[in-house]
This record gives structure tokens, sequence and C-alpha cells, in this order.
């Protein structure tokens, strides 16, 4: 009975602890799903819920940056109701503000953060558009300022002060309205006046940006007043052309620009401008000094008119305009060549490893003594168009190799590392039509095996058994057997020695000349061992390229004078240029900086038209004769196979017919017996001549 009394007051209790606890669903409440919301510094939206069993409003409280959408309504008690948060641009600062929800007959709250966005940095100015110059107007001339790291659309004031010894006469400039373009460039202030004086006036700029970014300050600059000129320039006028040819290379051509009254010992700099065509190099700070009461004053003008039209010369110097001579460019339905070095073919795979750290070889010729063998098999071919001696005018030359990887960065050519290797040409001379070479130190046609396949050869000691060999100097391994007339099982190396080698490297140890890592590792390579589309090889793709320069200082903006790209690529050549970087590319019979028909600017390989690679590597698919086998499948690698890039230039260096990819497939020489009946072994000929036999495809480069 007593434990029925304890039950029996334990259960009232319950009953009246739920009563107390039960909550009457009438009664008015308010939730949300978060407390603060985060935002970037671009104009943006994002959203909350809202919960509650009535009427409920939202607000920015004052922060006008803020939008709410909607701005109220009535809810039900079970619906979450959504709320659209939206954030202007932040030009300026971070910047908070709270958005108030009224509902329930109370107020709460959502902390909103945007954060501060990119701060523009200003450059040393410059004075453009002309000079100032005492007693003379200087309507026209500028302060031209550059920028980088802005929004792109940022708007604010300039203004500039002046001061010093050549003040007098420079009107200030109060608040001259700025509208930036894009995240990097210059803008222009104009400058207005008469400067009294010569010497240095000081420009003091100040502007409303710091009014928002204190740190930030634009740079001021001591600008020159000249003395009044004691010369007069006359008419200015083109030395021997009054036509350029679109596409041709300017050659010895000068804007002459006669004057009088001189007053000798005088020195200035004339400025040169170019508009109307692209690819006419303009002229900066020629320097001038006068060395008689008349005279002429020549200034040479280079570069490649790309599309036909009218270029305009803008002359800046000390003094009054000159006016704007005007140059025509014609287009006489040609397209030449304008560089000196042409890219003609590759070694990228050679029979054996591309690179053998521990093979020690011995020549057949008897006059040449033990060669070492770990230098590199790869090699490029190149041909010259005109006469050239390198130790007066040096060249180079950089490989570039994007096995597996397609963006490059921002350093393009000269990023050096695993993925550029760079050449320079100082020494030697070749001739117009000639062939030469760059690349490892070997010296071999194709590979240390190229001699694989139990055939017969010579001994290292010059006796010759075998006559196929006769007059075919080769290379036997040392770890072959060198008893005479013993049969070779395992290899050998035909040379190409004597031929004109401008620049080899051991390049599996040697750095590149200015950037490149040393390959390293037996069988590294300097370009990828790419086959050609459709084959079953499972290996890496990439697109190389072949680029020549003319000097040996390579940077990201330096454009080649002719570059190859070839190789094979799943995606296409777009990959290979990114936000604005890439592999400049310059004029020749596949690629162009600009768009030949509309003028469009295109600087790197995979913008625009510049989407041409070369397929290129192996040739089963070309001529349908399998090598390498893998599993019975033929696998397009290590065939001992040639790119040839043939075409054919005139004598005015216009292109007859633009470069593409032909195979030289460098048989062994048991196959050269076999499948083509020939008495020799593949040699230097095979790739420099226009061949039919031994599986040859198509002419070599002509150059007439």
């Amino acid at each position: 009975m007593k434990s029925f009394k304890i039950y029996q007051a334990l259960l009232i209790l319950l009953v009246v602890i739920s009563g107390l606890t039960c909550k009457n669903d009438d009664d008015p409440f308010v939730l949300r799903d978060t407390d603060a919301l985060t935002f970037d510094y671009a104009a943006s939206s994002q959203t909350f819920t809202v919960r509650t069993n009535g009427a409920w409003t939202v607000s920015n409280g004052g922060s006008d940056w803020i939008t709410l959408s909607p701005g109220s309504g009535t809810g039900d008690g079970d619906r979450y109701e959504k709320v659209t948060v939206a954030v202007a641009l932040n030009g300026g600062r971070d910047r908070d503000g709270k958005i108030a929800i009224n509902a329930a007959g109370k107020e709460i709250y959502i902390n909103v953060h945007q954060k501060i966005g990119p701060v523009a940095t200003f450059g040393a100015p410059a004075i453009t558009g002309g000079v100032l110059q005492q007693n003379v107007d200087i309507s026209g001339v500028n302060l031209s300022i550059p920028y980088s790291g802005a929004m792109g659309d940022e708007q604010f004031t300039v203004s500039v002060a002046v001061s010093g010894a050549a003040a007098t006469g420079i009107n200030p400039v109060s608040n001259y309205p700025v509208t930036l373009s894009g995240k990097s460039g210059r803008f222009e202030v104009p400058l207005s006046g008469k400067p009294s004086a010569n010497g240095t006036a000081t420009l003091a700029i100040s502007t409303s940006y710091t009014t928002i970014h204190p740190d930030v300050k634009i740079p001021g600059i001591d600008a020159v007043v000249y003395p009044p000129l004691n010369v007069v320039l006359g008419t200015p006028a083109f030395s021997s052309l009054n036509v350029l040819t679109a596409t041709r290379r300017i050659s010895g051509l000068t804007l002459d620009i006669p004057y009088s009254q001189g007053e000798e010992g005088i020195r200035f700099t004339v400025s040169v401008g170019v508009t109307g065509v692209s690819g006419i190099i303009g002229v900066t700070d020629y320097p001038v000094e006068i060395t008689a009461s008349t005279g002429t004053i020549s200034i040479p003008i280079t570069g490649i008119p790309y599309m036909a039209g009218e270029a305009v010369f803008d002359i800046i110097y000390p003094g009054q305009p000159l006016g704007h001579p005007v140059l025509q460019v014609i287009s006489d339905g040609k397209k030449y060549y304008p560089g000196t070095i042409l890219v003609t073919g590759a070694m990228t795979d050679p029979r054996g490893n591309d690179c053998n750290t521990s093979m020690s070889v011995v020549w057949y010729n008897p006059n040449e003594n033990t060669n070492m063998h770990g230098d590199g098999y790869e090699y490029v071919q190149l041909m010259a168009v005109e006469d050239i001696d390198f130790s007066a005018t040096p060249y180079s030359v950089v490989i570039c190799k994007n096995t597996n990887v397609q963006t490059p960065t921002a350093k393009g050519w000269a990023e050096g590392g695993n993925r550029t290797y760079k050449f320079n040409l100082t020494e030697g001379a070749v001739s117009r039509g000639e062939f030469f070479y760059i690349g490892g130190k070997a010296g071999a046609l194709n590979g240390y095996s190229s001699n694989a396949g139990n055939t017969t050869a010579s001994s290292y000691d010059g006796s010759v058994k075998d006559k196929v060999w006769t007059g075919h100097p080769i290379e036997i391994p040392a770890w072959a057997s060198q008893n005479g007339g013993t049969a070779q099982t395992t290899g050998g190396i035909i040379s190409i020695k004597d031929a004109k080698w401008i620049r080899t490297k051991a390049y599996i140890t040697e750095a590149g000349d200015g950037f490149g890592n040393a390959t390293g590792g037996n069988n590294s390579n300097l370009l990828s061992n790419s086959p050609n589309p459709g084959t079953t090889f499972p290996g890496a793709f990439g697109v190389d390229g072949i680029a020549v320069y003319e000097g040996t200082e390579v940077d990201e903006n330096t454009v080649p004078m002719d570059l190859i790209f070839f190789g094979q690529s799943s995606t296409g050549a777009a990959n290979y240029t990114a936000n604005g970087i890439g592999y400049t590319v310059p004029l020749n019979d596949l690629y162009s900086p600009v768009d030949l028909s509309n003028g469009s600017s295109q600087p790197y390989f995979g913008q625009g038209g510049n989407t041409t690679f070369l397929l290129g590597g192996q040739p089963e698919l070309t001529m349908g004769i399998p090598c390498s086998l893998a599993s019975g499948v033929a696998n397009g690698r290590d065939c001992s196979a040639f790119i040839k890039f043939a075409g054919e230039l005139g004598a005015d260096n216009s292109w007859i017919k633009p470069r593409e990819p032909k195979t030289v497939y460098l048989l062994e020489p048991k196959n050269y017996l076999e499948q083509y009946g020939l008495n020799r072994p593949a040699q230097l000929s095979d790739i420099e001549t226009d061949l039919t036999a031994a599986g040859t495809n198509g002419p070599v480069m002509i150059v007439h």
C-alpha cells in the first residue's frame, strides 16, 4: 500500500510539470537561420530564412549598399521564408552593416560584413604627347600615369600642383575626372599653359582616391622645361621608300628630318610613334647632336607591317609640331617570312634511350678517339635564310616541353626549370640555304641503337669485314664484341658529327644557357616522345615548341623570329594560353601576333588563329610501317623517326609552300636491306636532301 501511494504521488507531479512546460502554439515567436553574413568585395547576393507566426519586416539599418527582398511578409509558424540580401560593389574599405528583423514584438539582427576590394597602385608618371618648352604652348602635352591592381571601373579626380624654377606659366590642374578602364593600364591628365622659363618644374599629384584608400599615393614628377631650341626643323620625309609591303620586313628605311639655323653642339632627343598599322616599331628618345648649321637627322625605322593600311608617324621632340608623315602599306598577295633562321626538323625520339649515362663507344674512324655518350641524342635541325656570323650576331633557340602540362606560366618561353631549355648560338657561321644543328653532344643520326637487329658490322679497329659498311663510319659500343668481323647483335651508332653543329650541350648534366634544368637521369629527354594521334600508346601527350630568337636575352615578352609547335593534344591549342599569358608567337607561315584579316591582337599560341600544331613523332600512321611493338601492337614509339618541317621559300622570302610535317624513317640497316633493298645504312643526306626512297615522305625545306 505504501508503494502504491508513492507511485500515485509521482504521477500527479509529472502531470503538473507537463502542464507547466506545454507551449501554446499561438504565442508569438521569431527565428532566423543565421546571425552573420560575409561577402566578398564584388556585387553579389546571399539568402537567409525567417520563421514566425505573424507579420514580419526586415530593414538595412541605413546601410544603403545592402538591399533586401522581400522587405516584409506574414508567417504561419511552420514555413521558412527566404530573404535575399544583395550587396553593391565595394570600391573602398572593409565595411559592416546590420539587418534588423522585426516580428513577434521584438527586433533581432543579422550582422553583414563586406571585404575590401582590390586597391589600385600608381606608378611613376611620364610626360607624353610632346615636351615642355620655354615660350611654347603645351596644349596636347599630357601627364601619363600608369596603374595596376584595380577593379577596373573606379572613378576619382586628380589634381596637379606646379612648383619649381620653371613652374611659371604652367597651369595647375584641379579635380580632373578619371575613370579607370581595366585592371591595369594608363590614364592621361592634360596639361596647359606656356612655360616662361626653362629648368625643372615639380608636378605634385593628389587624388580623391586617397579619401577611400589613404595609403595610396600617386608619385610626383620633376619635369624638364627645355630652353628654346636653336635649330629649325623642316618637313620630314622617308629616305628610300614611299610604300611598304605587308608582312615584309622593313630594311634600310629612315625618317629624314632636314634642319637649318642650327647652333653647333645642341643635343636633344626625338621619339617617333606609329599608328594605323601594327608591327612597325616606334622609336623612343633617339639621340640627336647638331654638328653644323644645316643638315639632316636620319632616324632608322624598323619592324614588320602586318597588314595593308596607312601608317601615320607622330614626331615628338622639344619643339613645335612637325606634322604627321604617312607611309602606305600595300599587300601584294604574298606572305613573307621576315626572319633569318627557320626551324626545319627535329629528332625527338631516337632509337633506344634518348640519353644514355653509362655507354662508352669508339669510332669506326681510326682517326678519332674514344668518346663517352652520356650527352644526349636529341637534336634540332635549322636552316639559314641569310648568311649569319653568330659571333657578330648572336641568336638563341628555346625548346619547350609540354608533356601532360598545357597551361603556361606567366614566364612563357623563359619559364626554365623542366619546362623550357635554351641554347645560345654565339660561334660559327652559316650561309643562306644551309642546314645546321643544335642539341646533344652525341652527334648520332638516330640514337645509339641505330644499328640494332642482328646485323654485322666492322670492328672498332678499322678492319672492314662486312662490305655493306664500307665508307660509312659507324660507332661500335665498347660493351660489344670487338674482334675483327665478329657479328654485332647489340647496337651501333651512325655518326653525323661532320654536320654543321653550331651549339651542342650535354643536356643530361648541363643546364641551359640562361635557363632550363639539366634533364638528369638515364633516358631523360629535351622533347616529348608523343606518338601520332590514333596510335595505341597510352603515354604522355603534349604539344612541344622550338623557337628561334635574334639575340640571347629572352624573357616572357620577347617575340621569337620563328617557331614550330608539334605533337598532339587531346584538348587543342586553346589550353596553351590563359589569362593573358603564354608562348609569344612571331609572324611566319603558321602564326601571327595579330589577326591578318582584322588586325586584332593575338600575341600567344592558342589565341585567335594561332592554333596550328604539326602532327609529328612516329611514322606508322603516315607510312603504315610498324616498328616498336607492345604486346604485338605498334605503339608509335622508339622508331628512329626524324620529323621534317618541310616547305618552300621563294628567292624574295615569300612562302611558296608553308611547312608541314613529314617523316624520315631512319630504318635500322637490316630493315633498309630487307624492306628497301638498299646497300647502305641511313646517313645525313637522308634528312638534308629531297629523297623518295628509304621511307622518306616529301621534300626537305627548300630555300631558293
